[in-house]
């Protein structure tokens, strides 16, 4: 049973497991070489405007204006990381309303108790088998979303 499950995945998904490494490959060097790009960037742009900065008003000012716009940057993008609001999580909408151990369980509820008890207590096999089965279902349905 293990065997078939997986052979379904691995026949089915394998072309695009492979594509799908291959592709987020590319698109993390991209974006790594975009950061150091802009690294580099902002590396030149701070040494221009120093040397602006030093003929202008001084070697020490001008330190002192770049020191101090480095710092209002960084506390303001901590800012925006720590004081955002939180997101809600849309199922705590209905959490009032949850009431699990009612007479009249409806079927997700029974099927979810029906699944921890079999994690409890069945074999590996079958849990292997359901993991497969899971992952084919969750990219079957990935796919047509």
């Amino acid at each position: 049973m293990l065997s078939t499950a997986l052979n379904i995945v691995l026949g089915v998904f394998r072309f695009d497991v492979k594509r799908s490494v291959r592709s987020m490959t590319i698109t993390v060097a991209l974006v790594v070489a975009a950061v150091v790009a802009l690294l580099i960037g902002a590396g030149f742009g701070l040494s221009l405007l120093y040397f602006w900065l030093e003929s202008t008003e001084g070697t020490v000012l001008a330190l002192t204006i770049i020191a101090a716009g480095c710092a209002v940057l960084g506390l303001v993008l901590l800012l925006f990381a720590f004081a955002r609001p939180k997101r809600r999580d849309p199922r705590e909408a209905f959490a009032p309303h949850y009431k699990p151990h009612e007479p009249g369980m409806a079927g997700s509820e029974r099927m979810f108790d029906e699944a921890i008890a079999t994690m409890q207590k069945g074999s590996r096999e079958s849990m292997l088998a359901a993991v497969a089965l899971a992952l084919v279902a969750g990219m079957m349905a990935g796919r047509k979303l």
